[in-house]
């Protein structure tokens, strides 16, 4: 058994040199670059050669790549020479402050060496030191000008099991983001688990458009066909937005079965976006895997995808709803492969402690690997009984060593042991419970609200307010709970488009009644925001304690606001 990726990566090249590794789609459609696995590792040694001059092992370096070849050429180098990789957003100098703070806290908080970006970006790096001075002592180097002979190996240093990777920093939804550190013995004990869950060992193609810099991308739909040997395609996030009619004419275009994913916008954004003239010669019969993760995934969303696409070969029993985190490297359950997820609603016990559930709850499979699931009270440690909602609590090879320079941190998440004293578990923040040997998850902890005595979780009521009015921008809402004049009140901030204002009493009116007929909520305000108003993380997730926050300081860029005092 391998100890290392760079000893996978490398069996790769010994053994199939001239199969395809990897293919970036230029323009999101037709026009490619690719590169075999030879090619992979040549590029990987002759960037790994230059790193070593520069730079000691375990030196932190961040990747600062636009997505495609060069990233995962930049990223493969760091691993074999031993440097730690931090995969983060690219900074926009011109762009929101708030991503450039972010860009920011994460070199700083890493403790960087160097920067490693491409020619292109290297022409924004003033304009980038100008705003952000500290950096100045950090080596640019752009790893796409990297020329000459590979280094050898046995130039490179030795790699082993408990050499860190990389830093996969969280995405800050809930809390400042922090560096999870991996070893190559979490990413290979993570990439069985994804091979176990999908059921495929090879002979298959991925097809991405997910984020690099985010977990999702990287590990499930990047590493994990390199791990495998099999072949995957990639393009920009930017080109799905631009026209998501791409992703699918992707996947179409493959002579493999297909493994592809998105979290739950990407397939919604599917259906609203993709016409029936985009529809005509898809052919969809080849993805066999279509993975749902990173948010909620929502009934509604999986049965109206399969309803708009089942004419282009589609099948329900492709979905395979997962749930992972960064803690845990990326997957900790998923489906069945060619098995229709289970749907339920949990059980009506759950509501005499005052829970509100609010819908049907996708079922995220079971553990795989070695990983264990345990579903404790997260006040007292004990274990709950099958059908109880409590915090989902985790064991086994995948889950990471900590926090980067977090010791407090580590132990608190990492070290955690239940009432019997058993552990230690790391402490997922996120709410959820067993049925049938199948993990159904409600939430995260840290996002309940308390309306009227009863426990909410955000998603199921924000998906509710999206589909209520054709001019709610997808994936743009946020519930929050204020506290005003010692009453908890529910506000849902609702992004809207521009064109929507002449129309903001009526779409506030159906927000309002949608939710009341739904759930059984009462909301005291609403407010409708211009695009882009409410903050996110780099992977797209609402901040909701910063929606909060600014909120209450009336800072938001609000175009309307209905509030219960206020009302006639």
């Amino acid at each position: 058994m391998a100890e290392s990726f760079v000893a996978v990566l490398r069996a790769h090249a010994d053994n199939v040199p001239e199969r395809r590794a990897l293919t970036f789609l230029l323009d999101g459609e037709s026009s490619a670059s690719d590169r075999t696995y030879g090619e992979l590792d040549a590029a990987a040694a002759r960037i790994a050669g230059v790193l070593s001059r520069c730079l000691a092992p375990g030196s932190r370096a961040l990747l600062v790549c636009p997505p495609g070849i060069d990233f995962v050429e930049a990223f493969l180098g760091c691993l074999y020479a031993g440097v730690v990789a931090v995969p983060v957003y690219p900074p926009d100098p011109s762009g929101p402050r708030a991503n450039l703070a972010t860009f920011r806290g994460i070199a700083r908080d890493c403790g960087a060496s160097a920067i490693l970006t491409v020619g292109p970006f290297s022409a924004a790096r003033d304009q980038l030191l100008q705003l952000a001075p500290e950096l100045r002592p950090l080596q640019f180097i752009a790893t796409d000008r990297i020329a000459g002979t590979p280094a050898s190996r046995a130039d490179l240093p030795q790699i082993g099991p408990d050499t860190v990777a990389f830093l996969q920093y969280t995405s800050g939804s809930t809390a400042q983001p922090k560096g999870v550190v991996l070893r190559h013995a979490n990413l290979l004990a993570n990439q069985r688990v994804i091979r176990e869950g999908t059921g495929y060992d090879g002979g298959y193609e991925a097809v991405s458009w997910l984020p690099l810099y985010h977990d999702m991308g990287l590990i499930g739909f990047t590493l994990h066909p390199l791990f495998l040997g099999t072949p995957t395609t990639i393009f920009s996030p930017l080109h799905f937005l631009q026209r998501p009619a791409r992703w699918l004419q992707a996947i179409s275009r493959s002579e493999l079965p297909v493994v592809s994913g998105a979290p739950d916008f990407g397939y919604e954004l599917c259906v609203r976006r993709i016409s029936d003239e985009d529809k005509r010669g898809l052919d969809l019969s080849r993805w066999t895997v279509a993975m749902s993760g990173a948010e909620p995934v929502r009934e509604r969303t999986l049965r109206r995808f399969t309803e708009a696409f089942a004419g282009n070969g589609f099948s329900a029993s492709a979905f395979f709803p997962c749930y992972g985190l960064a803690e845990a490297t990326l997957m900790v359950s998923g489906g069945t492969r060619g098995v229709k997820p289970a749907v339920r609603t949990l059980p009506e016990s759950q509501d005499a402690d005052g829970t509100c559930w609010s819908g049907p709850v996708v079922s995220c499979g079971v553990a795989r690997g070695e990983t264990s699931v345990r579903i404790v009270d997260p006040d007292s440690g004990a274990a709950l009984p099958e059908g109880r909602v409590g915090e989902i609590w985790l064991r086994g090879p995948s889950i990471a060593a900590g926090y980067w320079e977090k010791p407090d941190e580590t132990e608190r998440v990492f070290r955690a042991h239940d009432a019997t004293g058993g552990g230690p578990f790391l402490r997922t923040g996120d709410l959820g419970a067993i049925c049938d040997g199948e993990l159904f998850v409600a939430g995260r902890l840290k996002d309940t609200l308390i309306e009227r005595g009863r426990k909410i979780y955000p998603h199921d009521v924000e998906s509710t307010i999206e589909r209520s009015d054709g001019a709610i921008r997808l994936g743009c809402t946020a519930l929050i709970g204020v506290r005003e004049t010692q009453r908890d009140l529910l506000v849902a901030l609702v992004e809207v488009r521009p064109d929507a204002v002449p129309d903001a009493a009526q779409i506030i009116r159906r927000v309002r009644a949608e939710v009341t007929r739904t759930h059984g909520i009462h909301l005291s305000a609403v407010a409708l925001a211009a695009p882009r108003a409410l903050p996110k993380t780099s992977s797209g997730k609402i901040r909701r304690a910063e929606c909060r926050s600014l909120y209450e300081a009336g800072a938001l860029n609000v175009l309307s606001l209905w509030r219960e005092d206020s009302a006639a």
